[in-house]
């Protein structure tokens, strides 16, 4: 009877649904963000240049657990770091003969 009736922040509310932060006001700032975005996309040579067929339009940021799970799968994968002397190189630190490999 009491587990019925908990609120949706308890610990028994939160395992039953894992989507129960998502609130109007939640809701409400994705979709700010959201417009934010496309403003600021707007301006850009990839809104105003490119085919309606090759644009990058922003997406808005997943909220529910499934969305969150679908973005993080079509995510490309992180590339691994620079070796030292590469990144050396990169800033125009040194010269890359002068930095050793550890």
């Amino acid at each position: 009877m009491f587990i019925q009736h908990s609120p949706p922040d308890s610990a028994f509310g939160r395992a039953c649904d894992p989507d129960w932060w998502i609130t109007g006001e939640v809701q409400l700032l994705r979709e700010i963000d959201h417009d934010l975005k496309v403003l600021a996309w707007q301006r850009t040579s990839d809104a105003q240049l490119r085919p309606e067929s090759q644009r990058e339009y922003p997406e808005r940021l997943p909220l529910s657990a499934a969305e969150v799970k679908a973005a993080k799968a079509k995510a490309p994968l992180i590339p691994s770091p620079l070796p030292i002397a590469e990144m050396a190189k990169w800033l125009g630190w040194t010269k890359p003969d002068d930095v050793k490999e550890e």
